[in-house]
């Protein structure tokens, strides 16, 4: 579903509904051609299915429960390109503008774009503004290794260089550091810390 997901941007609604049509021309071909003995009926109750309210979905069942199916191209919804407005530019400095973009950017999945949008742009760590060109990871603010979740309530995206610092206050103790709900436990429990080697958000070693 790369291309789908890359033309989801564009008018493709129809192109996508033709897709899945030339799709299940080519299965059925290819269904009736694997079992030339056995009737349409069969071959049909074989392979699609009805899952939901949906019908014809091709797929594998097994003990009566469909285990595996085919992702049609109708299933990627469009998202909608937002234009720069017209007298923005690149070089006027208004980053949290640009920074907010990100998280509305096509190409930045759905996961990140809502922590980009839930940080107002911002990395929790560093406190600077992401940059259209800035990489991005994902961080549990507790790590999963000591009982935190993979969920929103436990992510923040953070720069890679960011990423390692927290890493390194991971090892000394959790410092849950999440600026945009007003928390400030996590700068004081890492500058409680005795170690050397424990870094304050936004300072340096």
């Amino acid at each position: 579903m790369g291309w789908a997901n890359y033309h989801r941007s564009n008018a493709a609604s129809r192109v996508f509904a033709y897709l899945d049509s030339v799709l299940y021309w080519q299965l059925r071909r290819w269904a009736r051609r694997r079992h030339p003995n056995q009737g349409r009926k069969w071959v049909k109750v074989r392979y699609w299915h009805t899952v939901g309210r949906r019908h014809w979905v091709f797929g594998v069942k097994q003990a009566g429960k469909v285990i595996l199916k085919l992702i049609k191209f109708s299933d990627m919804s469009i998202r909608r390109h937002n234009k720069v407005r017209g007298h923005k530019s690149w070089y006027d400095g208004d980053w949290p503008y640009w920074a907010a973009r990100r998280g509305k950017h096509p190409m930045v999945n759905t996961r990140e774009a809502t922590l980009l949008k839930r940080q107002h742009g911002r990395c929790p760590i560093c406190r600077g503004l992401f940059d259209l060109h800035d990489s991005i990871e994902r961080d549990h603010v507790r790590p999963m290794a000591s009982g935190g979740l993979d969920v929103y309530d436990n992510l923040q995206v953070v720069h890679p260089t960011c990423h390692h610092r927290k890493t390194r206050w991971d090892k000394q103790g959790w410092c849950p550091v999440r600026p945009w709900r007003g928390e400030t436990a996590g700068e004081a429990l890492c500058e409680s810390k005795g170690s050397g080697t424990v870094l304050k958000a936004g300072g340096s070693p």
